[in-house]
C-alpha cells in the first residue's frame, strides 16, 4: 500500500516525482485496479459531452423527419397508411449536403429504392432499406400482429433513446479503452525491461508505473474532448512516454527502500 489515495494520484501523477518512487518501491499488484478506476471516472464527463453533441448533430434532422412521419399502422404484416401514395419524406443534412429520402408506397407500383431515389422504402408487406451503391436489404413484416408509428411515438422513442445513450454506451466504452490501455501499458513495459535490469525494477513493477503514469494522458484527453479539441495520436502519445520516463527516472535514481513488487 502507498499513503496516496485514489484521488490524490489524480493531480500527483502531473508533477511528483516521489509520489512514482512510492508506486514503483511501496506499490503492490499490476495497477490494473487504478486504471479501472480513472477510465470508469473521466469516461463520465466525456459521455456527457458526447451525447450532447450527438443530440444536437441530429436534432435538427430528426424534428424534420418527425414533421413528416404519417400515421401507420401495421396489422398482421400489412402496412396500412391513410394518405396519397407514394407518400415521401425528406430530410435535409446541411453538413453532409445530402437529402434522406424515405418513401411510403402501399399500392405496389414501386418496389425498389432507387425507382424513387430513396434510401428506404416502405411497401404493403417490406421494409426495403438502401445500405449502399450496391446492397440492398429487404425485411418482410409478415411476422409483425400490431405495430403503430406516428409523430408522438417517434418523438418519445428518440427522447428515450437521449435518455438512455450514455447509460448503455458507459460500460462498451470503459472496457475497450481498458483493454486498449492495457495492451499499451504491458507493451511499453516490455520496451522498457529490455533496457532496466530485473534486479532494479521488475516487470510487474514497470507496468505498475506504467498503468499510473497514464492518468494524466487520460485527464488531458478528457478535458480535450470535453472543450471540443480532438485529441490526437501524435500529441498524446509522446505525453505518455514523456511521464513514463518520468516515473522510471524517480525509481532508478532513487535509494533502495524494501520494495514489493
Amino acid at each position: 500500500m502507498t499513503s496516496y489515495h485514489f484521488f490524490q494520484s489524480l493531480w500527483h501523477s502531473f508533477y511528483d516525482a516521489d509520489f512514482y518512487r512510492e508506486i514503483g518501491q511501496r506499490g503492490q499488484g499490476w495497477g490494473l485496479l487504478h486504471l479501472f478506476l480513472v477510465l470508469s471516472l473521466f469516461w463520465i464527463p466525456q459521455l456527457i459531452h458526447l451525447q450532447q453533441d450527438f443530440v444536437n448533430e441530429i436534432g435538427a434532422e430528426a424534428e424534420q423527419f418527425f414533421q413528416q412521419v404519417p400515421a401507420i399502422v401495421i396489422s398482421d404484416g400489412t402496412v396500412l397508411i391513410n394518405e396519397p401514395m407514394p407518400y415521401r419524406i425528406q430530410v435535409y443534412n446541411p453538413v453532409e449536403n445530402d437529402t434522406l429520402i424515405v418513401v411510403i408506397d402501399t399500392s405496389g407500383t414501386y418496389t425498389d429504392p432507387d425507382q424513387l431515389n430513396a434510401k428506404l422504402l416502405l411497401t404493403k408487406h417490406e421494409l426495403i432499406v438502401k445500405q449502399s451503391e450496391s446492397e440492398t436489404q429487404r425485411y418482410n413484416l409478415q411476422e409483425i400482429e400490431t405495430f403503430i408509428i406516428n409523430e408522438h411515438r417517434m418523438r418519445e422513442w428518440f427522447k428515450a433513446f437521449q435518455t438512455w445513450f450514455a447509460v448503455f454506451m458507459y460500460p462498451f466504452l470503459v472496457f475497450a479503452s481498458y483493454i486498449f490501455r492495457l495492451a499499451e501499458a504491458f507493451l511499453l513495459a516490455w520496451g522498457a525491461h529490455l533496457w532496466v535490469k530485473p534486479d532494479m525494477l521488475a516487470y510487474r513493477t514497470l507496468v505498475r508505473l506504467m498503468i499510473v503514469s497514464l492518468t494524466p494522458v487520460i485527464i488531458i484527453k478528457t478535458l480535450l474532448s470535453v472543450v471540443g479539441i480532438p485529441p490526437v495520436f501524435w500529441l498524446m502519445f509522446p505525453i505518455t512516454v514523456g511521464y513514463y520516463l518520468f516515473a522510471l527516472r524517480a525509481n532508478l535514481e532513487a535509494p533502495p527502500q524494501s520494495a514489493n513488487p
